[in-house]
């Protein structure tokens, strides 16, 4: 049922366009004037990109190095400063013959999450439901934890424990040395949900996870105990997919407070530490939310930009100038706020008045992935595996 509910909302909702919309084309892109320039330091094809099933591979920074995977399982790591590849392994060459005949015949690994990077370890997911734990060295795999489901968002570690969430709507708690499972939780799935997932986060002993059910929840990272449960929506409507209310975008911690969003339903703001909710406003994403001086930017409905108030919520302003244009989720850079589309154009906005800012194109095949930010430097991986690094220049 989760894929039939990706095939109506893709076709009837668009990226987050409500049912009543009647112009169902991405707005085409009007010119504007130029407020900052932005330059590319380097670029580097790192493999087969994304995929059709909508994977959203996220690139790690750690130390000097920056760390990619590609659909098929090609891990590269690179310098951050320059692209210089430092090594590169494939996945399918550190298979057994037990497992190689395990996987399928046509794409022996198909990675569906990744990377997140720590000290020791790269962590990446697949479609066939695994946690692959690489050594950050050299690359090489450490182990494989199979999982019930596909593992849609990247997993991620703290204090001994690796976090993944399956797209059944469990969520796992993983020896970090050996792979072994140490809890399990598992969600009430509604009828129908989007395809995808959020990402767990970590804050120290604490992980954060929300589920398809609207739900927020923190658990203790070493036993997987709830510490608080919270909703984001409730369902509303008479049909099925007019209920859903999925928390596909990554929470997102500011400072104490935990900031999440969801399909059909409100942004909210949390205290981390006791899960009170501190304001809530209507809205709709299924793309985590950024912030940074004090406020908070989504992706929302139809694919407007939207800015609120960290403080109390309060909407500060919106741009409708990127409409239906698939939207990547929305990333705090300097003075600006960055989106990319399915076109592979980065839009930059103004912070403080959500103005257009600067356009430059990063990759023909779109950007849906999460773009990062490491200092002064915004990396981007297109839709097609081009890996880029840019950086701000004045006019």
């Amino acid at each position: 049922m989760k894929h039939v509910a990706a095939l109506l909302a893709v076709l009837l909702l668009g990226a987050c366009a409500s049912t009543d919309e009647i112009d169902i084309e991405p707005k085409e892109l009007e010119d504007f004037s130029a407020k900052v320039k932005i330059k590319e330091v380097w670029s580097r094809d790192i493999g087969a990109g994304q995929d059709d099933r909508y994977t959203r591979l996220v690139p790690a920074v750690y130390g000097s190095s920056i760390y990619a995977v590609d659909i098929e399982g090609e891990v590269v790591a690179m310098d951050k400063s320059n692209g210089d590849v430092q090594w590169r392994v494939s996945l399918v060459d550190q298979l057994s013959e037990d497992e190689a005949s395990w996987w399928s015949s046509e794409v022996p690994v198909a990675v569906s999450a990744g990377v997140t990077a720590n000290a020791e370890r790269l962590l990446i997911g697949t479609y066939k439901g695994e946690v692959i734990a690489l050594n950050r060295a050299d690359g090489a795999e450490l182990w494989r934890a199979r999982l019930s489901s596909e593992v849609l968002a990247e997993p991620v570690e703290s204090m001994g424990v690796v976090v993944a969430l399956t797209n059944d709507g469990k969520l796992y708690g993983i020896d970090a040395q050996t792979g072994a499972e140490k809890w399990m939780f598992e969600s009430v799935q509604p009828v129908l949900t989007l395809r995808g997932t959020s990402a767990p986060i970590v804050k120290g002993d604490v992980v954060y996870a929300g589920f398809d059910n609207g739900k927020v929840y923190a658990f203790e990272i070493d036993t997987g105990l709830i510490q608080w449960e919270q909703r984001v929506a409730i369902p509303k409507g008479k049909t099925e997919l007019e209920r859903i209310v999925d928390i596909d975008g990554t929470p997102l911690l500011a400072g104490e407070i935990l900031l999440a969003v969801s399909f059909q339903g409100r942004l909210v703001a949390f205290s981390s530490a006791t899960g009170r909710p501190l304001w809530a406003e209507d809205a709709s994403s299924v793309q985590g939310p950024a912030a940074d001086y004090g406020q908070v930017y989504i992706s929302g409905e139809s694919d407007k930009v939207q800015a609120f108030s960290l403080a109390n919520g309060v909407s500060l302003w919106e741009n409708t100038d990127l409409l239906r244009r698939k939207l990547s989720p929305p990333v705090a850079w300097g003075d600006y706020v960055g989106v990319a589309d399915y076109e592979g154009y980065l839009h930059l906005l103004t912070r403080d008045a959500g103005q257009m800012a600067a356009r430059t194109r990063v990759d023909s095949d779109g950007v849906r992935a999460p773009m990062l930010v490491d200092g002064d430097t915004l990396y981007v991986l297109g839709s097609g595996g081009e890996l880029s690094a840019l950086k701000l220049k004045p006019l």
